[in-house]
């Protein structure tokens, strides 16, 4: 076995009486024991000149063996992009996963902890600062894990290192900031902070607090007292630091501080090292409790979205009517009530539609429907899921594919993300959330319609000017009968000065003219008149409208 201490909880006086989150303490030695019971006693408060902190009782988890990717040549991603991963770039907030070392100074860390200001060590598996390519696939599968965590959230989590602009934050009109998630084997932080006695540690709200946020950094994950040397340990306290700085509180029940889960699942914001589905929470489960105050309503993913991560934009509608194209990546479900719905176009025959979530640790558990024109269901798959023998990172059944016959008619996929029965025995659609890819095989996309130049305009009566001067001539005119496929953006009058018989003597033009103007006046000289008119849409201008009858200017 290995031993874990679960979260201490300490509110700081200062700066701006900001709350610290603690996970552990752990320890790092072998126990004896197969795990199946763990140990829960009562946490012990301690007071000092700071202010108060809870100690909790060790808890014990299952051996897992220690991390030896051997295949790692062969991984998705390549190993020499493991330091260069970015999940959503171009977003305005960063997680920024630091493993290769830090300075720390100037923070609270240093004036309140009493913290050395110096670079403190990165984290590795060996005594070698080099990453091998063991390390890399190791910080890969972390990634992996925490991007997942993030994905419903308008967040890049990155392990290149961004540059402080893109992390601290000054002031409330600075829309680009973050946090480091600063991943270290070094003990003295680990001594002088928590006095050996944790495996992460974060200040509470600070990733979007406006007025202290570089005093607030890093959050601290300790590699070298995870409850296994494997990514998932490392990511979950990853993801729970930054949780904390996002504002979220523990996850118990019956009044213990961390929730191991049942089944086969567990929330972040509990003990999530060993089970393979970890999701946000609302506590719906029975027994819910916290030991803290600091998070205003029980729903992670409202309070995350309000603390500094915004959802992500919804990529599709919801209805057949609102439906978007297949898209060519990935695509997210971002709450409970996020579904998106494709377009496959017209499918003939037997034709497959599957829906795959992350390929490593996902969050969301999939249904897919496939829908007719009207928005009925044709077809549903919506597997259980299922632990994959020891399998502590990936769960199975989370996906969704369907393999029926289309009639040539226009078909549309549905994505919803589902939980698998009761949150008090196993888990519901609450945290069923993240990232996902569509694939069609056997239907043809409908064709993208045809965006033409606009039909010409109906030309009305010529409208003499009032008498006096300057002399006037003008046009009136209707819309053309067909926009083309585009909106029109506005219209140009051509008129001519023309003789007795006609002829045109002299011709001239208007600026584009509004989408809403249906007539125009212009100052001519003395003489007869003829008018024609355009519609301007994006592709370009109209034919010319037949010509007016002819006006003589007044």
């Amino acid at each position: 076995m290995r031993l874990r201490f679960p979260v201490l909880a300490l509110a700081l006086l200062a700066p701006a009486a900001v709350p610290l989150a603690v996970a552990g303490p752990a320890s790092y030695a072998a126990a004896e024991g197969t795990g199946a019971d763990h140990a829960h006693d009562a946490p012990v408060t301690v007071t000092t000149d700071l202010g108060t902190y809870v100690v909790d009782p060790v808890r014990s988890g299952p051996d897992v063996p220690a991390y030896d990717r051997r295949d790692a040549s062969s991984a998705p991603l390549a190993r020499q992009r493991s330091l260069t991963l970015n999940s959503n770039p171009g977003s305005e907030r960063t997680i920024y996963l630091d493993f290769d070392g830090h300075r720390v100074a100037g923070t609270a860390w240093n004036s309140e902890s009493g913290l050395a200001a110096q670079t403190y060590a990165g984290w590795s598996l060996d005594s070698d600062p080099a990453f091998s390519a063991t390390e890399l696939a190791f910080i890969r599968e972390v990634w992996l894990i925490v991007a997942e965590d993030f994905a419903p959230f308008d967040v890049n989590v990155t392990t290149q290192d961004p540059g402080e602009d893109a992390i601290t934050r000054d002031g409330r009109n600075d829309r680009f900031y973050g946090t480091r998630a600063f991943v270290t084997n070094d003990d003295e932080p680990l001594e002088v902070i928590c006095g050996n006695g944790c495996s992460g540690i974060a200040y509470t709200g600070a990733l979007a607090n406006p007025d202290f946020h570089a005093d607030l950094q890093p959050a601290w994950i300790f590699g070298q007292i995870q409850s296994s040397m494997t990514p998932k340990p490392v990511a979950e306290t990853i993801s729970h630091e930054v949780g904390h700085q996002l504002n979220l509180q523990h996850d118990g029940r019956f009044g213990e501080a961390y929730y191991e889960g049942h089944d086969i699942w567990a929330p972040i914001m509990g003990f999530s090292d060993f089970e393979p589905v970890t999701q946000w929470s609302d506590g719906a489960y029975s027994g819910y409790s916290t030991d803290d105050d600091f998070q205003a309503i029980d729903d992670d993913i409202a309070t995350i979205a309000d603390s500094g991560a915004p959802l992500r934009a919804d990529e599709a509608g919801s209805t057949v009517q609102t439906a978007a194209a297949t898209p060519p990546g990935s695509a997210v479900i971002t709450s409970r009530t996020d579904v998106d719905v494709f377009a496959l176009g017209t499918c003939t025959g037997s034709f497959t539609v599957t829906a795959d979530p992350a390929a490593f640790a996902p969050n969301l558990d999939i249904e897919l429907r496939v829908l007719d024109a009207s928005g009925s269901t044709l077809a549903t798959d919506n597997p259980p899921s299922f632990q994959q023998g020891d399998d502590l990172d990936t769960a199975g059944g989370m996906g969704a594919s369907i393999v029926t016959t289309g009639t040539g008619q226009p078909l549309f996929a549905r994505v919803d993300g589902i939980g698998t029965g009761n949150p008090s025995t196993a888990y519901d659609d609450f945290g069923s959330v993240g990232a996902y890819t569509l694939t069609v095989d056997g239907c043809e996309p409908d064709p993208e319609p045809e965006t033409t130049v606009p039909g010409a305009p109906t030309i009305g009566s010529p409208v003499r000017g009032t008498k006096g001067r300057p002399l006037t001539a003008g046009i009136r005119w209707s819309p053309p009968s067909s926009d083309g496929g585009a909106p029109i953006t506005g219209y140009v009058v051509y008129f001519a000065r023309v003789d007795a018989f006609g002829n045109e003597l002299k011709s001239f033009f208007s600026d584009e003219l509004p989408t809403d103007r249906r007539s125009a006046n212009f100052k001519v000289a003395r003489g007869l008149y003829r008018f024609q008119v355009v519609a301007v849409n994006s592709v370009g201008e109209s034919a010319l409208s037949v010509p007016s009858t002819t006006v003589k200017a007044r």
